[in-house]
């Protein structure tokens, strides 16, 4: 019994931050499909910056951006030739749920999160 007393801390605390580990891979992704989706949306030469966004913040769901997350370069006109590229990048603060784990990466932390972002770059036609 003493010893399931020593190992139970340690173990929840590498399940926790499995899990952690998990949601980062998880959030990365879908930060690279909103991106993907956002670039795919701008590579039509009519697109508007406010529709590219907005397939950029639908394609994110599960995660709650703004377009203050969505860099779109260049910005602005999409009259660009054919040939062009437009490059969307997407960012995101993840807070983290393990204890302790804070401390350990405080040098990569932003506020206390995790920031986590995605380019995606895609040919204009």
């Amino acid at each position: 019994m003493v010893e399931a007393a020593l190992i139970l801390p340690m173990l929840m605390l590498l399940l926790i931050g499995i899990v952690d580990f998990g949601r980062i891979l998880y959030h990365q992704e879908v930060l690279a499909n909103a991106a993907r989706e956002g670039a795919r949306a701008g590579s039509n030469p009519n697109t508007s910056d406010a529709t590219i966004q907005a397939a950029t913040i639908a394609a994110a769901l599960p995660i709650v951006l703004t377009t203050a997350n969505v860099t779109i370069s260049p910005s602005g006109s999409r009259s660009f030739r054919s040939g062009a590229s437009i490059g969307i990048t997407v960012s995101f603060n993840l807070s983290l749920i393990t204890p302790g784990m804070s401390e350990i990466l405080s040098a990569l932390l932003v506020s206390g999160r995790l920031p986590l972002s995605q380019t995606a770059q895609m040919v204009i036609m």
